[in-house]
């Protein structure tokens, strides 16, 4: 018989060997970790520091100078204008002559009544006398009484007639219009002028209809006003009153305030103006966030992001919400003051992950 040759056998304890090798190898890699992956990073976030403190802001609105009081001025007695002094544009002091008429025909009025007055006191007294002898029925003196009586009405109504024949300024004013021109015949009552009061001046602002919904009356501080004609200088204003319905076009709101007239320069009524008015954002004790803080849970409700210094964690935690507006929303509950919130991109958080803050916002 002839011997089996050794070389199979050979071969096969070579394969068995490099079976065990590449096994080997196998299992050492499955035990050692892979340090070639990197940790996990902590995600930037913008953070929100909570404060019950009232916060404030600045809206400004165009707006217009408007004097205070507009009165059409007349005489109240007829007449020919002989002197009207004041041009248009000129102030004039309360009491001082805005115009005159022709008063010849009323001073010659308030003579003849004087001298009809004169002679019916002096026949009350001679009548008197003869009733005082018993020289005259009791009814003839008191024709006599009622005579004197009615002349010094006459008296008084002439010399009230004559003064009414200059007219003077009811209150410091500007001249805004002459109506009638001189030596033309007036009627009593005819308008003959305007007067602007502008010692006090009103200015007039229109605020759109979701900021009159959303602040209140204590919510306003400090109003002021900048005058184009004076830039860089602002006047106080206080407010005068508000409309309570909009423009039907515009869906504004007209707010009339007033300012007093400064005596070292000269504001005129159509003057143009920018005004300004700080609205606190909040009350005192309430919390406001910026909307993008806001979260909601898979229920639907209101949650927020609060970050663990200590952790560099966050979690998140429900709130109640009073009111939104386009930037910011109040909170009723479930914050305190000095808490850390996420401000924007809530909604790639999940619970316990790691974020790192960029800075705080007090926005």
């Amino acid at each position: 018989m002839t011997a089996l040759s050794p070389r199979p056998s050979l071969l096969l304890a070579a394969l068995v060997a490099l079976l065990g090798v590449a096994l080997g190898g196998c299992d050492r890699a499955a035990a050692e970790p892979d340090t070639t992956t990197s940790a996990p990073t902590s995600q930037p976030v913008r953070l929100f520091t909570v404060d019950t403190a009232p916060r404030s802001e600045l809206r400004r609105f165009p707006a217009t100078i408007e004097a205070s009081q507009t009165s059409a001025v007349s005489f109240q007695v007829p007449g020919k204008l002989e002197r009207f002094p004041i041009r248009e544009g000129e102030t004039i002091r309360a009491g001082e002559t805005i115009a005159a008429l022709d008063a010849t025909d009323y001073a010659l009025a308030l003579r003849e009544a004087r001298v009809q007055a004169d002679l019916a006191r002096k026949e009350l007294e001679r009548k008197q006398a003869l009733s005082e002898r018993g020289h005259l029925a009791e009814n003839a003196l008191d024709d006599a009484r009622a005579t004197a009586d009615l002349a010094q009405v006459r008296l008084e109504q002439a010399a009230q007639n004559l003064a009414y024949t200059e007219l003077e300024a009811p209150f410091d004013a500007l001249l805004a219009e002459r109506l009638v021109d001189r030596f033309v015949n007036v009627r009593a009552g005819e308008p003959i002028a305007l007067l602007q009061d502008i010692s006090v001046l009103t200015v007039e602002v229109d605020v759109p209809e979701r900021l009159m919904a959303r602040v209140r009356r204590e919510q306003v501080g400090a109003i002021t006003a900048e005058l184009s004609a004076w830039p860089g200088r602002s006047f106080p204003l206080t407010i005068r009153e508000f409309a309570t319905e909009p423009d039907p076009r515009t869906r504004t709101y007209t707010i009339t305030l007033f300012m007093t007239n400064p005596d070292d320069i000269q504001v005129l009524p159509g003057m143009t103006a920018t005004v300004s008015a700080e609205i606190l954002a909040t009350a005192e004790g309430t919390i406001e966030v910026p909307i993008g803080a806001l979260d909601a849970d898979a229920a639907g409700d209101f949650r927020v992001w609060v970050y663990d210094p200590e952790r560099g964690q966050v979690q998140p935690r429900a709130v109640a919400v009073a009111t939104l507006d386009g930037s910011h929303a109040r909170i009723l509950s479930g914050l305190a003051e000095g808490e850390r919130i996420v401000a924007a991109g809530v909604g790639f958080l999940s619970a316990g992950q790691r974020v790192r803050p960029l800075d705080d916002t007090a926005q």
